[in-house]
């Protein structure tokens, strides 16, 4: 019965130690001397021509800590794709000195004929800028001949969605079964008749820019790798030594706390020295350890004005 209390007691006591070592150092800090590492030219990002991918992005063996959540990148026989507000876009280009990437909607890249019907945003989002001056290319399918519009339009077929036309604006149109707006560079189109140089402009794509933040920057400086720490939501400084969580890093790790000797209980106490050899003029010196404190009076007033002495010779007792 004792051993079973006992051994019941013992894990409980070793249950409650474990959960208080994992609510006070999470997951994520108790490994954060890996993300150096893990984040670092070692684990860039590359697929095809895409190669050598940092910070802000992660995707593929680069870890999900390293990047931008909404940044991550995909490789699927040797193509890159990202996928920003619902829609997947090739990636045909990346810069990363100017910080500039090349995009082109994965569902045009083949032609016009295999949409997914979902408009492009890129304005919208809070990572991505655009670099250039777009305009909106609205492709509309699934028209019946009395739907098209009488001018300003090129009509196109499609083996599933039948009839469509394109057009350089999105109002005031006839949307017949499904319809789609796409980004296109303002420039590059002015007469939406030549559907061959239409298809091109679509799978040429336009650039896009992302956002370094200042942060990032100063913890590059410092010698350290950028992250993204998803309690905070913003970047973070990954440290070789150090935990994470910091702006940026240290030159050199803090020294360790200096560690003095403790004195020893002889050194501690005051010394009474005792002459011998008194006969012969002599004296030498022997540490003794001071007396403790005496008792509190109110011991001591059992026996008032008494005091014993320890060290006299016992009395000689004669016998009778």
């Amino acid at each position: 019965m004792n051993s079973q209390l006992f051994s019941r007691s013992t894990f409980l006591v070793s249950l409650f130690f474990t959960t208080l070592i994992f609510m006070e150092f999470p997951a994520s800090t108790l490994c954060a001397s890996d993300w150096y590492s893990n984040c670092s030219t070692t684990d860039m990002f590359s697929c095809g021509e895409i190669t050598n991918v940092g910070y802000p992005f992660w995707g593929a063996a680069r870890p999900e800590a390293c990047g931008n959540p909404q940044l991550k990148l995909t490789c699927e026989k040797n193509d890159t794709t990202i996928e920003i507000l619902d829609v997947w876009y090739r990636v045909l280009e990346m810069n990363t000195r100017t910080k500039t990437l090349t995009i082109a909607r994965e569902d045009y890249v083949n032609g016009i004929c295999s949409p997914n019907f979902v408009n492009s945003s890129i304005l919208e989002s809070k990572v991505l800028d655009n670099t250039t001056l777009l305009q909106n290319l609205t492709l509309v399918y699934g028209c019946r001949e009395d739907e098209l519009p009488g001018k300003d339009y090129q009509r196109f077929t499609c083996p599933k969605y039948g009839l469509g036309y394109l057009v350089l604006a999105d109002e005031g149109l006839n949307p017949c079964t499904h319809s789609v707006r796409l980004l296109i560079p303002s420039d590059s189109i002015t007469d939406v008749n030549n559907l061959s140089q239409v298809e091109l402009t679509i799978k040429a794509g336009y650039d896009v820019k992302w956002n370094d933040s200042e942060a990032c920057s100063a913890c590059t400086r410092s010698n350290g790798v950028c992250g993204f720490n998803r309690t905070s939501n913003g970047p973070t400084c990954y440290c070789p030594n150090q935990s994470y969580g910091s702006k940026t890093c240290r030159s050199s790790p803090p020294p360790p706390p200096r560690v003095l000797p403790m004195p020893s209980l002889a050194a501690q106490a005051p010394l009474i020295t005792k002459s011998e050899n008194a006969s012969t003029n002599a004296t030498s010196t022997v540490p003794i350890l001071a007396a403790q404190p005496s008792q509190s009076p109110s011991e001591n007033q059992s026996t008032p004005g008494t005091v014993i002495n320890f060290l006299a010779p016992l009395p000689q007792f004669r016998s009778i």
